[in-house]
């Protein structure tokens, strides 16, 4: 009864038996069986069946509630167990902002599965937060906490962005020594990140908001960079991005900063996080240069 308990948890997470089917490699007829005889089993219906979707009747959702969680943790419990005294290997899932690809290095895919070749890493790339359990998330990388508090976070890195430029645009502009120089500078813009035309920025405790011009903007930070390569202005740019991208910039004014969301690492739960997932984890962990989990 419990591998059919299993597979009615899927069935409601997938909304269908066809999608279910696909999700569990079992083909849809014997996912209907297997329904039948749980119900049968249990005495009563558990789900509404109709031709566009399923829904939980009122004895399948306090099933469904009792045993989902239950289930995941079985299913880490077994997983972690096959793996106990190996590498680690299966297939990952992990879903990933757009905005990962400026806060990693170029080749971090490449490093992980040279370092794990028995790993099969899925990358989802949206900037939609999935739902980490309903969606089969074994690890989400993002900016900013998940509005879902349950999920567990590990926060990656602190995130600041500084002002840079290119070498000859300072040799032909002239290199700001204060903030009412900047006035005099052409400002590359992130779009939707900062108020039209105000550039707002911080030194110790102190915040300092000024008014800049600038007639290039763009909403990637790679965009910026290489604006910023190009001598077209000065930028406000991610202080560890600037690092991997080994433009060759300078850092104008670099007492000055502006803090954002930092870069975190969220699971569903503690037993949810499989072998697999910890080596993508503690990757991460590494090139944070942050302590690795035990």
């Amino acid at each position: 009864m419990l591998d059919d308990v299993a597979i009615f948890v899927q069935i409601v997470r997938s909304g269908s038996l066809s999608l279910a089917s696909k999700r569990l490699d079992i083909p849809a007829n014997t996912l209907g069986r297997r329904l039948a005889s749980l119900e049968q089993a249990m005495g009563t219906p558990l789900l509404f069946r109709s031709t566009r979707a399923l829904r939980c009747t009122p004895a399948g959702d306090v099933l469904y509630q009792q045993s989902s969680a239950n289930i995941d943790a079985l299913n880490a419990t077994i997983e972690s167990i096959k793996h106990m005294d190996g590498e680690p290997r299966g297939t990952i899932r992990v879903h990933v902002s757009t905005s990962f690809f400026e806060y990693s290095e170029t080749n971090f895919l490449q490093v992980f599965l040279d370092k794990y070749p028995d790993i099969e890493l899925e990358l989802i790339v949206s900037d939609i937060e999935p739902n980490l359990t309903e969606d089969g998330i074994d690890l989400l990388l993002r900016v900013g906490k998940p509005k879902k508090s349950s999920y567990v976070t590990h926060k990656l890195r602190d995130v600041t962005l500084g002002l840079y430029a290119s070498a000859h645009y300072l040799a032909r502009q002239g290199t700001p020594q204060t903030l009412n120089d900047l006035a005099g500078h052409e400002h590359l813009q992130y779009l939707g990140k900062t108020h039209e035309n105000l550039l707002t920025l911080k030194r110790q405790d102190q915040t300092y908001s000024l008014p800049v011009r600038g007639r290039f903007s763009s909403d990637s930070m790679l965009g910026l960079i290489n604006a910023a390569h190009q001598g077209l202005g000065i930028a406000l740019l991610n202080n560890v991005m600037t690092q991997f991208e080994q433009k060759e910039l300078v850092h104008v004014l670099p007492e000055y900063y502006l803090p954002t969301e930092g870069f975190y690492a969220v699971y569903p739960n503690e037993k949810s996080l499989s072998k697999a997932a910890l080596a993508v984890l503690n990757h991460m962990i590494d090139k944070a240069a942050i302590c690795r989990l035990r």
